[in-house]
């Protein structure tokens, strides 16, 4: 072999090596770099549950932390289960609720503007921490939409009857539809796994779970809502109860 040959040879087998390394350095490098997720509960109290018209829901508030590359997330999920794994709640994000309250004063008067906006795909820069307040609906329960039409009929029957408001709530009828929606609320007593998922890029996904419990006092606070709905389907001019509806929330922490 002569010395161009091996020469040619030599330099053949270079560009060979060039060519394998350099797609399998961009290859490791992407790997390196691609966006790495963490979700970040905020402090004290991030889980709020509620029950009212629309059925059970809650939104979650927390902070994402994008790592290496900057992406898109384009779905954010929320499920709970129960302590035994039975699956109790499962929803989309539908609506990103202000993270700072905004209010108006003029003297003794104050107004909150609440600028929540529909759920839209949200870019999130390299070495950024972007803080959500998240509300999850999932579909509405299939008896759900019964029970409140119950208690409306109840409620207008009574009100054909009395006009008292005291009087009117503690009609058999609606004593008995407040009753049964009340006993329909999910949120009991115990302990709950919820689950955050949150969907990016092309085919990215991060999950991560966090454990709660909700007490025997917060459990009735919030199947007394059944009361404030009831109350709230009165005429304007009914005097009497008029409750707010009830919106406990939960500390939550990481499960380890």
């Amino acid at each position: 072999m002569t010395q161009y040959e091996r020469a040619s040879l030599y330099l053949s087998g270079i560009a060979v090596v060039i060519s394998v390394a350099i797609p399998l350095v961009q290859f490791i490098y992407h790997k390196i770099q691609r966006p790495r997720l963490h979700i970040i509960p905020f402090d004290g109290q991030p889980l709020t549950l509620s029950f009212d018209t629309i059925g059970p829901y809650a939104w979650f508030r927390f902070s994402i932390q994008c790592e290496n590359e900057s992406c898109i997330v384009k779905t954010i999920k929320l499920s709970i289960c129960r302590a035994n794994g039975e699956s109790l709640y499962s929803a989309k994000w539908v609506l990103l609720k202000p993270i700072h309250v905004n209010r108006m004063f003029a003297d003794v008067q104050h107004a909150t503007i609440d600028t929540s906006t529909l759920v839209h795909p949200i870019r999130i820069g390299a070495g950024k921490l972007e803080p959500l307040n998240v509300e999850f609906e999932a579909s509405l329960p299939a008896n759900h939409h019964n029970l409140i039409q119950k208690l409306q009929a109840a409620v207008g029957s009574a009100c054909l009857a009395s006009q008292n408001a005291d009087e009117v709530l503690m009609d058999q009828s609606v004593s008995s539809a407040i009753d049964e929606l009340g006993k329909s609320c999910p949120w009991l007593e115990g302990d709950y796994t919820a689950e955050i998922t949150i969907l990016y890029d092309a085919a990215g996904s991060i999950a991560r779970q966090y454990g709660f419990s909700i007490t025997s006092d917060q459990a009735a606070a919030l199947s007394d809502n059944a009361i404030a709905l009831a109350s709230a389907l009165l005429p304007a001019g009914y005097p009497g109860m008029r409750k707010q509806f009830q919106n406990p929330s939960f500390d939550v922490s990481t499960k380890e």
